[in-house]
């Protein structure tokens, strides 16, 4: 028996398509966001979905709902899947960051983490416990079947570095909007990547 992970980032949200920093603000799906949240529910109608998880944030839940209606899968939300808390760069732009604090230009420029570089961000460890815990909680509960998880990637970034003990996956991988990425996770525990930011449902042509 082996379960399925469909890790699905939410759609585009307003202050994704500002390019500021969200964290734990909550802004909404913009109209292209919820059209690519559509694209990915439809990408997935074929397949029998046994659960549906996403972040309590409102562009998680609105990307999970819309999967909801065309798998007819409720949504369970848990806030441990939010996204990294960051602290005093929420609701800014990277320049502005910069600005602020500029040792993160070269931080940044190695492709390593800046969070620790920030006043009033997540704490790494703190970030690895909640991630951890919300993820055991889901293969717990289903050791087979297709669950999809709508989190933030941020959240994929640290449950994928975590599983395969590397810490490139906190700065080495980019999960964009809408991309889906499936993982089989078996009762030995070894996990497998079948998928990883895969965004080809999104090739139609798509509203801006």
């Amino acid at each position: 028996m082996s379960c399925f992970l469909w890790l699905v980032r939410h759609g585009q949200s307003l202050w994704n398509r500002e390019r500021r920093a969200q964290g734990w603000a909550d802004p909404p799906l913009t109209e292209l966001g919820i059209w690519q949240a559509q694209q990915i529910a439809r990408r997935l109608i074929d397949t029998e979905i046994h659960a549906v998880y996403s972040s309590s944030l409102q562009r998680a839940v609105h990307t999970a709902e819309i999967i909801s209606a065309i798998t007819n899968v409720p949504v369970l939300t848990d806030d441990q899947l939010k996204e990294v808390g960051v602290g005093e760069v929420t609701g800014l732009i990277w320049q502005d960051a910069v600005l602020k604090w500029p040792e993160l230009a070269d931080t940044g420029a190695l492709g390593l983490p800046v969070w620790d570089k920030i006043p009033g961000t997540e704490p790494l460890l703190t970030l690895q416990t909640r991630i951890q815990a919300a993820f055991d909680a889901i293969c717990s509960q289903h050791s087979e079947g297709n669950i999809v998880v709508v989190a933030h990637g941020g959240v994929f970034r640290i449950y994928l570095s975590m599983l395969f003990k590397s810490p490139s996956f906190l700065s080495g991988i980019h999960f964009d909007n809408a991309s889906l990425s499936r993982l089989r996770i078996g009762p030995d525990g070894r996990v497998t990547i079948f998928l990883l930011n895969d965004t080809s449902h999104l090739d139609a042509p798509a509203i801006d």
